[in-house]
C-alpha cells in the first residue's frame, strides 16, 4: 500500500539498549524515506529502550535529542513513546514507578 508522507506512521520497538543499532536503523528510515519524508511521519517508539544492551542511557539521551529536533522542525509528525515491560521493570528498580490513580 503506498501512503503519503503525511499518512506514514513509523514504528520502532525492542531497542534494548542497542545504541548502535539505533543509530543505524534511524539512518537507513533517513535514506530511505527522505529527510522531509520522515520528519513529516508520526514516529511512534514501542517501548523496551533499555535492558540486554551495551548504552541504554545512550539510547535514552538519543531519543530525547530526536525528540527534541523533530518538535523544532516546522510541520514533523511528531515523536511518541510508549514504555514496555523492560522499562516499567527498570523503573521499579530505580524506584521511580507512575503513581497509580
Amino acid at each position: 500500500i503506498e501512503m503519503n508522507a503525511e499518512q506514514r506512521v513509523v514504528c520502532i520497538g525492542d531497542v534494548h539498549g542497542n545504541l548502535t543499532e539505533l543509530e543505524s536503523l534511524w539512518s537507513a528510515l533517513t535514506r530511505r524515506l527522505g529527510r522531509d519524508g520522515l520528519s513529516r511521519a508520526s514516529v511512534v517508539f514501542l517501548g523496551d529502550y533499555c535492558d540486554r544492551g551495551p548504552d541504554t542511557r545512550g539510547v535514552i539521551d538519543f531519543l530525547i535529542r530526536l525528540r527534541d529536533a523533530r518538535s523544532a522542525e516546522a510541520g514533523s509528525g511528531g515523536t511518541r513513546f510508549c514504555a514496555g515491560n523492560h522499562d516499567f521493570g527498570m523503573a521499579a528498580y530505580l524506584g521511580c514507578l507512575p503513581a497509580a490513580e
